[in-house]
C-alpha cells in the first residue's frame, strides 16, 4: 500500500497540481479546500504526511498543525507559503 498524503490548500490550481505530481510517483492523495476540510479528512483518510497552505480559510496552517499534533502526533506536516514571513516560520518550527 503505498503512503498516503493529504494536500491541503485553497488554490485549487496548486493543489491539483500537486496531488497529480504525488500520484504520479506512487503516492495515494486526498485533497482539501481548507484547513477545516484537511482535519476532517485527515481523521478518515489518516495520511503519512500532511502538504498544507498557511493562509486558508476556516482554519489556516499553522491551526491546522495545532490540530493535527494534538490529535495524530505521528503524521509529518509540510507547510508551504506564497507569502514569506518570518514569524509565520519560527511559529511553525515552535509548533513542530
Amino acid at each position: 500500500m503505498p503512503d498516503r498524503i493529504l494536500v491541503a490548500d485553497d488554490d485549487e490550481a496548486s493543489r491539483r497540481g500537486l496531488k497529480a505530481l504525488l500520484a504520479n510517483w506512487g503516492y495515494e492523495v486526498e485533497e482539501a479546500a481548507d484547513g477545516q476540510d484537511a482535519l476532517e479528512k485527515a481523521a478518515k483518510f489518516l495520511p503519512r504526511v500532511v502538504v498544507a497552505d498557511v493562509r486558508m480559510p476556516k482554519l489556516d496552517g499553522l491551526g491546522l498543525l495545532n490540530a493535527l499534533r494534538a490529535d495524530f502526533a505521528v503524521v509529518t506536516v509540510i507547510l508551504l507559503t506564497g507569502q514569506a514571513a518570518v514569524e509565520t516560520a519560527v511559529a511553525a518550527m515552535k509548533q513542530g
